[in-house]
């Protein structure tokens, strides 16, 4: 072997030498820092104190982020550090029954069993702004669509006031002041069966038989759709 050729291989154990070192002192400073990260003591920014055992979360476009327990449905709002509304009428519902308006502040909410309920939350505000059982709405109802982001049209058996019987209608709700705006009677042969609309001051309704339109000066205070 020449001396050319034994000074290549001393040179080539010299540098991978160093480079043993440097990776050795690189796996140190790496350990140091993961022991000074889990020396530091985290707490957490909000604990929040439930009556009830949670069944499930999720997280609404505003950011409130919605709790049901076996107790109420609870809703909080991004860096509180209380609970901000705490709904006890609407409780052991299922995730599934659940779901966000998108683009509005509202959550529809259906109850389980055969007898099924249904709300409407503003998770904002913190307040139920519907619900079938407090508008005598019979076994709550059959459907129910969103016209526009602030507008309910519900469809099922509806007992009105100053009447001791129910009877088969659809009920148009603005849910700014949660106000019933008008019923629609339809016979038992002819009920809503599709997603009916708004034109002005008409509200169309399909049905089974026949498509109703009527006009009425109390759907066009709504305005136009914003």
């Amino acid at each position: 072997m020449t001396y050319y050729a034994l000074l290549d291989i001393t040179k080539i154990i010299n540098i991978m030498f160093t480079q043993s070192i440097f990776k050795k002192m690189f796996l140190m400073l790496m350990l140091f820092g993961f022991g000074i990260g889990f020396s530091q003591k985290t707490t957490p920014d909000y604990t929040y104190k439930m009556t009830g055992q949670v069944k499930w979360m999720m997280l609404t476009e505003s950011g409130t982020m919605i709790a049901s327990t076996g107790d109420a449905l609870v809703g909080i709002k991004p860096n509180s550090a209380t609970i901000n509304f705490k709904l006890e009428a609407i409780r052991n519902i299922p995730k599934e029954n659940v779901s966000a308006i998108a683009n509005t502040p509202y959550l529809l909410v259906t109850s389980k069993g055969a007898i099924k309920k249904v709300w409407v939350v503003d998770v904002i505000a913190g307040k139920v702004v519907f619900s079938s059982k407090a508008e005598n709405w019979k076994n709550g109802v059959y459907s129910k669509f969103f016209i526009y982001p602030d507008k309910l049209v519900v469809n099922g058996m509806h007992k009105e006031k100053g009447l001791g019987q129910y009877r088969v209608g659809v009920g148009l709700y603005s849910l700014i002041d949660s106000k019933l705006v008008q019923i629609f009677e339809r016979k038992s042969n002819n009920a809503m069966s599709g997603r009916p609309d708004i034109l002005g001051d008409k509200i169309i309704i399909p049905g089974l038989k026949t498509i109703q339109v009527t006009a009425s000066h109390r759907v066009k205070k709504f305005g136009k759709p914003r």
